[in-house]
């Protein structure tokens, strides 16, 4: 659901990673928020994306595993 002055659903998805990320402009930062707050249909793509986008921030703080590259281009080239 969208109000008659603001973005559209494919404009505020279009935008989401990019909003999600930090790397909007304010005013099209504004725009997304805005489309977020009232659209029913939007908001839970966000809510999901945004969930993993803080997973992946989660998993990218932790230590690799010792030998997990190793191993794993080992089967790659085993594979191959």
């Amino acid at each position: 659901m969208t109000k008659p002055d603001m973005i559209s659903c494919a404009t505020a998805l279009a935008r989401l990673w990019a909003f999600i990320d930090g790397e909007l402009e304010p005013a099209s930062e504004a725009e997304v928020q805005a489309h977020l707050h009232v659209c029913r249909r939007c908001y839970p793509q966000f809510d999901f994306q945004h969930a993993y986008f803080q997973a992946m921030q989660r998993l990218a703080s932790r230590p690799e595993p010792a030998g997990l590259r190793s191993a794993t281009l080992s089967r790659i080239h085993a594979a191959g």
